[in-house]
């Protein structure tokens, strides 16, 4: 995970908008309101009785966001937001999000998870993340994203030189068209962004936008990348193989940590294990050998499987009371 998510430690959610705009009066350094949770991960710290009232809460809408965007054009203290699943939507709420984003010096990590965030939307961010030199991660995903949203964020990636992760799992109609775009927009990046992580896994991305990723990932413009569930097959793996060829000489160089995550495409098994040898240590392949979930005890695949479904989603970063030895029973 990025070094910087590891020291955040995130407070527990609020629950209303008045609470929201107490706790950032009060210099609160993360931020992140009660939502119902769409994609039935929940907050691992809870008690069942807590989590009950977690789905339960009532969503902040757009009014209740463009009151916090309002309140954070001139907060110097929040460093986190998290949005999710709050039906975050509408011209006005968007262009509130983006001055705020003009002006803030502060916010590093924002996600907007599963609020209907569209196209036209992706365009204004955009334009937005050209200039902004403060913002470092952004989570779009579960929303009404599109190639065409996904090439406007890519231009507005072009330009960034300090966003480090962007999630945007789950969209609506991410295809290769989009995929490309990001992974040509991440080969051309700065020297300076060399560390980056991209989700784009349950899209429906095949071998031609795969390559481009591949090719940026080999390049060492994409460090962690997620391509899980897609429906990549085996034209995918030669370009993979080759990527992963030239990463293992990319990391004798520099050291640096490289993650892929290959479940759920059309990938044979011969190929993924042909991958995997060629990785060695220097590329940590996630799901990328159905052989491998037959491997070791009951307890250490759920281990595993908790470590993949929660860690890989930005929500759960940070939280660092979070012992995945807790949650095991649930998966087994």
């Amino acid at each position: 995970m990025p070094a910087q998510q590891k020291e955040l430690k995130w407070e527990k959610p609020v629950k209303t908008l008045e609470q929201a705009l107490s706790k950032l009066a009060k210099g609160a350094k993360t931020l992140q309101f009660q939502h119902r949770d769409l994609a039935g991960e929940v907050p691992t710290s809870y008690s069942y009785e807590e989590l009950e009232g977690y789905v339960a809460n009532p969503q902040i809408g757009k009014r209740g966001a463009k009151e916090i965007f309002k309140a954070l054009e001139s907060n110097h203290t929040c460093v986190a937001l998290d949005l999710s699943g709050n039906d975050i939507k509408g011209k006005n709420a968007i262009i509130a999000l983006c001055e705020m984003l003009k002006v803030n010096k502060t916010l590093r990590i924002l996600y907007l998870e599963n609020n209907q965030i569209d196209d036209s939307a992706c365009k204004k961010l955009a334009d937005v993340l050209k200039g902004n030199n403060v913002l470092e991660e952004l989570c779009l995903s579960g929303n009404l994203i599109t190639d065409a949203g996904a090439g406007d964020l890519a231009k507005g990636l072009r330009k960034n030189r300090t966003l480090k992760a962007l999630w945007l799992n789950n969209c609506k109609d991410i295809r290769d068209s989009g995929a490309r775009k990001l992974g040509r927009a991440a080969n051309c990046r700065h020297k300076s962004c060399d560390e980056f992580l991209l989700a784009l896994g349950k899209n429906h991305i095949r071998e031609s936008g795969f390559k481009r990723l591949a090719y940026a990932s080999g390049k060492g413009k994409i460090t962690t990348l997620n391509v899980e569930q897609n429906k990549i097959g085996a034209r995918g793996a030669k370009y993979a193989k080759k990527a992963v060829k030239r990463i293992v000489k990319k990391h004798h160089a520099d050291g640096k940590e490289r993650q892929w995550f290959l479940e759920g495409n059309r990938m044979n098994d011969d190929d993924l294990e042909k991958i995997q040898a060629l990785a060695k240590d220097d590329v940590k392949m996630f799901g990328s050998n159905p052989a491998e979930h037959e491997k070791g005890s009951v307890v250490e695949r759920a281990s595993a499987y908790v470590k993949h479904h929660v860690f890989t989603r930005p929500r759960y970063w940070g939280q660092g009371h979070f012992d995945p030895e807790d949650k095991i029973e649930r998966v087994l």
